[in-house]
């Protein structure tokens, strides 16, 4: 199983946070030079069978990627647009043609190095300290309501826009990574990490500090940090904490076990009609993925936390 003996949570966590910097992007034609093996597996209760893939680096054109140059970039007009602006970018390719990207990003970055951050938060009961639950959120997010609507995708239960979602949030002027998710941790969900000494008998720890990663990297120059953050509570029947969120937030809190993770967010997707964040599932597959083939390794809260 993916969690067994008495070893410490943060040791069973490897490699949940680095598989969220490495699945971000879409799935691409493998090119010419392409060398796979595959192996199927036993059946599970994950998958029936998986073909793992293991490339090289070699171009179809033999000419490296890193031959790309910048030639210019120009903002577009968004005199409307508060939290999004656009910017098209003249680039070079290795070949020495010249070529045109058009991407988003957000202006709302002061000072910070990250535009926000993502949080990774467990829950360890003292019942199931090796078995625990991860802190989700599911709120509406009116591009995914309209995105539905024209897509007109047959589906027995429409989520309306919801989707479930890590808490998450922005990064403020003068915050660092660690403090936005600190803030949004408790906006969003009530708990919080480092009250320790509140009488409560509640431990927490920050595990992880990620380096920064992009979203969606094709379309937008957006980027964030992964926080990865476990609670531990003094009680099995400890009461839930009150969320604080902000004004114009209307954000619903689950708590779903880690080794479940990935049959819950299909269970939502199929029956509830619920939309999941791509970054989410990600993670949850890798985690499944990891259950399946017994994978140890070294996670966060063992070695030095990543630096920005």
């Amino acid at each position: 199983m993916l969690l067994t003996s008495s070893r410490a949570i943060s040791s069973r966590l490897a490699p949940y946070c680095p598989l969220l910097a490495t699945t971000r992007s879409a799935t691409h034609t493998q090119p010419k030079g392409h060398i796979a093996s595959t192996a199927t597996l036993p059946p599970s209760s994950f998958h029936t069978s998986i073909r793992l893939s293991k490339s090289t680096t070699t171009m179809s054109t033999g000419t490296p990627a890193t031959d790309s140059k910048i030639l210019s970039t120009n903002r577009l007009e968004t005199d409307q647009f508060k939290w999004v602006s656009l910017r098209s970018i003249q680039w070079r390719d290795p070949t020495g043609r010249d070529r045109k990207w058009e991407t988003a990003e957000r202006p709302t970055r002061k000072g910070s190095a990250v535009d926000a951050v993502a949080i990774l938060g467990l829950i360890a009961r003292p019942s199931s300290r090796e078995d625990p639950e991860v802190i989700l959120v599911s709120q509406f997010r009116p591009p995914v309501m309209v995105a539905e609507e024209e897509r007109k995708e047959a589906k027995e239960v429409k989520s309306k826009g919801l989707v479930i979602e890590l808490p998450a949030g922005l990064v403020d002027e003068g915050e660092g990574p660690e403090q936005t998710a600190m803030r949004e941790l408790k906006e969003e969900t009530g708990y919080e990490v480092g009250n320790d000494g509140d009488g409560s008998g509640q431990t927490s720890k920050v595990l992880e500090v990620s380096r920064t990663m992009y979203s969606d990297p094709g379309c937008s120059m957006a980027c964030m940090t992964l926080v990865c953050v476990r609670i531990d509570l003094a009680s099995d029947d400890s009461p839930p904490p009150v969320a604080e969120p902000d004004e114009g937030e209307f954000v619903e809190r689950r708590l779903v076990k880690l080794k479940g993770l990935y049959g819950e967010l299909k269970r939502l997707q199929k029956e509830e009609g619920y939309e999941v964040d791509a970054r989410l599932m990600h993670l949850a597959y890798g985690v499944g993925l990891r259950e399946m083939f017994g994978l140890d390794g070294k996670g966060p809260g063992q070695g030095q936390r990543a630096k920005q």
